[in-house]
């Protein structure tokens, strides 16, 4: 059947845009082993319209795997570029991993990547280069990594106070969001700074709360627990209340020589079917939670201040850990403007070990009164109340697409074969 199809974009002669629609692009797409329920075609957005848009339905929406845009024949494709950046920044379409140009003869692949710009990862001065395509958009591909794909439990933890661990969490989540993916927060200090930051307070939440995990009396199916679109921002919330000190407490003191795995066991269900990540936030204190998060945790993410009570500590948190975790590395979280992070960062990699995250979150006023408000700093940015929340709100989305590439096998944005290794 591959044959036909090649022989298909062989013949073809093309005079318009339209014509390339019609007799390459959609053979093209059959070649690379999309059914017609895998694209959609002039792709309706708010900004306008979308030649194609590939991908599948999942859960009742459908997800890009890459996005095309067809130009007229001996048009200039470079000229086109900043359109596919434009495309590729849409809240909607931002987990799409490519962006297609062609023009029928010519076909270039960009992809939008982790420093927050358009690069060219492949450029085919022919088209009828089908093998070579098909080493980036081959379908098979984009299947296989998404069938290995279940949700990631992210646990942020630093045994130092005052690092920012729920606004990181918060707007870490946001930003995913943004990008497609479904995620979850698990509020896990009895402080609920978690459950406030999304707009809920605390009393409210009755029996509906993580504590229902610990107490036989009141203990309920998870998913029964979860607040859904807890902001308006379709970030879900299993919340918390002060009274999770009480139980815990009491929690600790079961003789249950698993109590340990209970978090973990809990959010299997969810792992494999609802969500992409699930983000736990925890307190500052190496106690039953911090046992509860690590158990659960597939990776632990370290928000630090960059400041020497907060690198100091990670000693004691590696000798916590022990291994039983995989660190994803330091985030210079909530660090101050004026701060010069070479020295600690350098400390922090040479003597223990850690990896950092390129990308540093910095104080300012607006991340801040977004807690406050119970918004993220998105949110605050659509309401365009100044440049800050812009600048804020880039420099999570940047850390986002980091994490992302870092989780284990990188299967949410894996690395791209180069035009160089493509051509050899």
């Amino acid at each position: 059947m591959k044959d036909f199809w090649q022989s298909q974009i062989e013949l073809a002669e093309c005079f318009s845009e339209g014509d390339i629609r019609t007799k390459i692009i959609v053979p093209l797409l059959h070649y690379l082993g999309y059914k017609p329920e895998n694209w959609r075609q002039e792709y309706n957005t708010d900004k306008g319209l979308l030649d194609f848009v590939i991908g599948q339905t999942q859960d009742n929406q459908f997800q890009p795997f890459f996005l095309l845009e067809v130009k007229s024949p001996k048009s200039t494709l470079a000229l086109y570029a900043h359109q596919m950046e434009y495309w590729l920044k849409q809240p909607n379409l931002k987990k799409a991993r490519y962006g297609v140009l062609t023009n029928g003869s010519e076909l270039i692949i960009y992809e939008y990547s982790l420093d927050g710009h358009l690069h060219k990862i492949a450029d085919f001065a022919n088209l009828r280069n089908l093998d070579n395509i098909g080493l980036l958009l081959d379908k098979k591909l984009f299947v296989a990594e998404e069938s290995q794909n279940c949700g990631k439990v992210i646990s942020i933890y630093n045994n130092k106070g005052g690092v920012g661990k729920t606004t990181l969490s918060i707007n870490m989540a946001a930003a995913l969001q943004e990008y497609g993916y479904k995620v979850l927060i698990i509020d896990l200090d009895a402080q609920a700074n978690s459950t406030l930051g999304l707009g809920i307070y605390p009393p409210n939440t009755q029996d509906r709360n993580i504590i229902s995990l610990f107490t036989e009396k009141h203990q309920q199916p998870i998913e029964k627990l979860i607040w859904k679109n807890a902001n308006g921002n379709n970030i879900d919330l299993i919340p918390s209340n002060i009274n999770l000190y009480s139980a815990l407490s009491e929690f600790s003191k079961s003789e249950n020589s698993r109590r340990e795995h209970l978090l973990k066991e809990r959010i299997q269900s969810l792992k494999q079917e609802n969500y992409d990540f699930i983000f736990i936030d925890t307190p500052p204190s190496m106690d039953i939670t911090f046992e509860l998060a690590i158990t659960a945790g597939d990776y632990l993410l370290v928000p630090s201040d960059l400041k020497p009570f907060s690198i100091y500590g990670l000693s004691h948190l590696l000798q916590g850990t022990k291994n039983r975790i995989q660190i994803l590395g330091v985030v210079g979280n909530n660090v101050d403007l004026a701060v010069n992070v070479s020295k600690p960062l350098a400390q922090i990699r040479n003597e223990y070990k850690l990896n950092i995250f390129e990308q540093i979150i910095h104080n300012r006023n607006c991340v801040a009164q977004c807690t406050g408000q119970g918004i993220t700093i998105f949110q605050m940015e659509k309401q365009k109340k100044g440049n800050a929340s812009s600048v804020a709100a880039g420099e999570f989305r940047v850390l986002a697409r980091q994490l992302l590439s870092s989780i284990e096998g990188k299967n949410y944005i894996a690395q791209a074969p180069t035009l160089e290794y493509l051509m050899a």
